[in-house]
């Protein structure tokens, strides 16, 4: 039989045992006011509580969640539009692409041939592009050649104008839904 020394199993001075070692690392230091020491133990005990539970502790929170029972009239404008719009055109894509052409910085307005070139060169492009055809869509803006009466045209203009002529829209609007996504999108990065 081997005999360790007595110091070596002997615990440290103020130290009775692991029980006793194990307490003194949670003992409050006299400086600290017992009031503030509870608390940073809640929030230590509270933060390891939501470190290690806190997926479970969300995912619960969201599975009981409540509606608050808000109800929008059924004649209110915009849900009695929308039922027209799907009663007209079913199968409508919804969205479209909004192209705004801002006057620079130098110049006073949007109304200049550049503008209504780059307009008609959009439209044209739109048009005649294999990446763009599929979707079959329609370009509207302030240069564009629109079909149908003088009354839709000025109509058209007032509304993709900005009042100091400093902005205007080009809206292109698809109207199926075929064709390649990626494909039209870097046709559009090309503008």
């Amino acid at each position: 039989q081997h005999s360790w020394p007595e110091q070596a199993t002997r615990a440290p001075p103020g130290f009775s045992g692991s029980a006793q070692m194990q307490r003194s690392v949670f003992r409050r230091d006299a400086s600290v006011r017992v009031n503030g020491w509870r608390a940073s133990i809640v929030v230590l005990a509270i933060s390891a509580v939501m470190l290690l539970c806190g997926k479970s502790i969300v995912g619960e929170m969201l599975h009981h969640t409540r509606n608050i029972g808000w109800r929008t009239s059924s004649n209110y404008e915009s849900l009695v539009n929308d039922r027209h719009a799907q009663q007209l055109f079913p199968a409508r894509m919804r969205g479209a692409i909004v192209m705004a052409v801002e006057a620079l910085p130098q110049t006073f307005s949007v109304l200049s041939e550049e503008v209504a070139e780059f307009s008609r060169n959009v439209s044209r492009t739109i048009a005649v592009d294999s990446r763009a055809r599929p979707f079959e869509p329609v370009v509207l803006g302030y240069y564009v050649d629109h079909e149908g009466s003088h009354s839709l045209d000025q109509l058209m203009r007032t509304e993709l104008l900005s009042r100091d002529h400093l902005m205007t829209l080009i809206i292109i609007q698809p109207t199926k839904m075929r064709g390649d996504w990626n494909g039209v999108n870097s046709l559009l990065q090309e503008f």
